[in-house]
């Protein structure tokens, strides 16, 4: 008795020196633990570390009932795959896997007849891959007690697929009957993948079943496992198949095409006459399995092929890249054909083949200028690379005239860059030139290229082509260019101001421009400040413009529209003289600022007190617009209102509070 109470005293300090955070003592205590292995030791054990229940515990517990390699071990494994935490049935169930084979499948058949639907499909799917002849009739049994749990009778009947024992063919024969949808599926799949013969007999025979479910499975079973002669099976069916849900479904599981008879049939398909599910399948399968027999098959293709079939063809070639024998072909087509539209098609599939010699010939085809030059061009712009723009300008210095919609094409590659691509030298020179155009498109399309320049004369330059252009849709894009490259570099605001003070009549592009961007603060500060003091410029000076004081007024109303907080801001902020501020509300009052939700205006409540009566009238005017004037605002109205009667603004201050008045009442 003293004996063993000494023993199970050795086995608890062990087992407390599993829980030490230093590996080099778990292992240790873990090794002489596992020297303990009578049935009351491996008790302790068990109830000792299952009464923990942490995680630390379930992994050394697991791992010493595996380690003993003792029945009754095995039974406290089978008591841990019941457990109701889900945790500990995986831990116990990664167990299970590193036992040895023999004693793992008793354990497995065992596990089959458990409750949880985890710990049964574990069991199942692991006697299919130890393929234990033994497990059959626990199996079977198993599966009649699954009925009502369709996972649990999937993974038994992959089990069964995966054994071919010919004493559960029957069963899975009954089953393929009773049951519908996965589970059908997978016991048709099973049975294919019983002997050659008996499986694909009895597949033969579900083709034949007037359930076109079965019929379905057992074609899907064919085209997966691949028997002798399925090919002829599987084509006939693409031929013949009544049923247009089989044929698609059929096609969509292809995965290997392995005859030119069976490719020849999918070819049909896919180039049928009409756009449809089973021509945009078959597509799919001869793309999707795309092989250099293939490209053997389709060039045998060719030399019999009918007419309305070529484009099809053509198309697939195009998915064999840098083949000689492809380009060859395409050649002869384009060479040969008494067809417009295969010579075009054909023109087409060379600019997708990246052929250094298709590159060569669509070049050539373009300096042809005949009715294909423009096919040539769209097709040679697949070509251009980082490395080889030099293409570009060579094909834009072949003349506008003559290849005017070319030149076009190659314009519209150029503007569709990315930003960071920057035009060489020798292309801003040619593109420069253009700009002289007679044809108003390329006049059009080049300013609009000068958005990839660096050089910032391309700025001036777009704006001396908006005074000189008389063409609208080219004054057009010389404003898109400018909004373009303002997108990018915001200071190039400045430089369109500046030049607008230069040079009056850009006021309508300045003003569309000013309208429709988004600037940064300190950007708007710059252009406020810039136009506040150009204004007393020109109002100081001898030839006093009012009609270009007007548009500087204009040209701060296009920039507040989309700025309000920014300009409040401003106003509020910054030290202005009061002809400064007189600007500002008079560009307040022409907007519609006093709508705009957030901004807080009392701050000019303050301003109207120090400023000269003229520009007080401006504040009291801003004042009558609101509907619901703050108590700061209103004391500020009514001050003014009180003063002595000579004061300018006090007429003001009365048409407010009558305005505000008359509101109160229409609400």
């Amino acid at each position: 008795m003293d004996e063993q109470r000494i023993r199970e005293e050795k086995i608890r300090d062990l087992l407390v020196k599993l829980t030490s955070s230093d590996e080099a003592v778990n292992e240790t205590a873990f090794s002489s633990l596992s020297l303990y292995f009578l049935e009351q030791d491996i008790g302790l054990v068990f109830d000792s570390l299952v009464r923990r229940a942490d995680t630390q515990s379930i992994y050394w517990l697991i791992k010493y009932l595996v380690a003993i390699e003792r029945p009754y071990g095995f039974e406290k494994i089978l008591m841990l795959l019941q457990n109701d935490n889900e945790a500990i049935r995986e831990e116990a169930m990664l167990a299970v896997k590193r036992i040895e084979p023999e004693s793992r499948g008793d354990l497995l058949i065992q596990m089959l007849f458990f409750k949880w639907e985890d710990v049964v499909c574990f069991a199942a799917n692991e006697l299919g891959e130890l393929a234990l002849v033994k497990s059959v009739v626990p199996l079977l049994e198993a599966l009649k007690n699954s009925k009502r749990r369709e996972n649990n009778a999937i993974c038994i009947v992959r089990a069964l697929g995966k054994i071919r024992d010919i004493r559960s063919f029957t069963a899975l024969e009954r089953l393929v009957k009773e049951s519908s949808g996965k589970l059908q599926e997978e016991t048709l799949f099973s049975l294919s993948k019983f002997a050659r013969k008996v499986g694909f007999k009895y597949l033969k025979k579900c083709l034949q079943s007037q359930d076109a479910e079965i019929k379905k499975i057992a074609y899907l079973s064919i085209a997966k496992f691949k028997p002798f002669g399925w090919e002829k099976i599987i084509g006939n069916a693409l031929l013949n198949e009544p049923n247009k849900e089989i044929k698609l479904r059929i096609l969509s599981s292809l995965d290997a095409i392995n005859s030119f008879w069976l490719f020849g049939i999918i070819f049909d398909l896919a180039s049928g006459p009409a756009a449809c599910a089973e021509k945009t399948l078959a597509e799919s399968v001869i793309r999707r399995l795309k092989t250099h027999k293939f490209l053997k098959w389709l060039l045998r293709l060719q030399k019999n092929l009918p007419a309305q079939k070529t484009g099809a063809l053509l198309c697939f070639l195009c998915e064999y890249q840098q083949e000689s024998a492809v380009f060859a072909m395409l050649k002869d087509y384009y060479s040969n054909s008494p067809e417009k539209k295969i010579r075009l098609l054909a023109i087409e599939c060379m600019g997708k083949i990246n052929d250094k010699n298709a590159r060569v010939f669509l070049k050539d085809i373009i300096k042809e200028g005949s009715i294909f030059s423009y096919a040539a061009s769209l097709a040679l712009r697949n070509y251009i690379t980082k490395e080889n723009r030099y293409l570009l300008a060579e094909m834009l210095l072949l003349g506008q005239e003559k290849y005017l919609l070319e030149s076009q094409v190659f314009l519209n590659f150029i503007l569709h860059l990315p930003h960071e691509y920057f035009l060489s030298a020798q292309l801003e020179t040619v593109i420069e030139a253009m700009l002289n155009s007679q044809v108003a498109q390329l006049r059009m399309l080049a300013v609009r290229c000068l958005e990839k320049s660096r050089d910032k004369n391309s700025l001036f330059r777009i704006m001396e082509l908006i005074l000189q252009e008389k063409d609208a849709l080219v004054k057009d894009s010389c404003l898109k260019s400018l909004r373009y490259l303002v997108s990018y570099d915001q200071d190039n605001l400045e430089v369109v101001l500046r030049r607008f003070f230069k040079e009056k009549n850009l006021f309508s592009p300045v003003f569309m421009l000013f309208r429709s961007v988004q600037v940064k603060k300190e950007i708007f500060d710059k252009l406020i400040a810039m136009i506040l003091e150009y204004y007393l410029q020109e109002r100081e000076a001898l030839d006093n413009n009012y009609r270009q004081l007007s548009r500087l007024i204009l040209l701060l109303k296009a920039l507040i529209s989309k700025h309000k907080a920014f300009f409040m801001e401003y106003l509020s902020g910054r030290q202005l003289s009061d002809s400064q501020r007189w600007i500002m509300m008079r560009v307040v009052n022409l907007s519609d600022i006093h709508e705009a939700g957030g901004l807080d205006f009392d701050f000019l409540a303050r301003q109207c007190r120090e400023v000269k009566p003229s520009v007080k009238e401006e504040y009291i005017k801003f004042f009558r617009k609101l509907e619901h004037p703050s108590r700061v605002i209103t004391l500020r109205v009514f001050e003014e209102f009180s003063a002595p009667l000579e004061n300018p603004a006090r007429d003001g201050a009365l048409k407010t509070i009558s305005g505000w008045l008359e509101n109160s009442r229409r609400n």
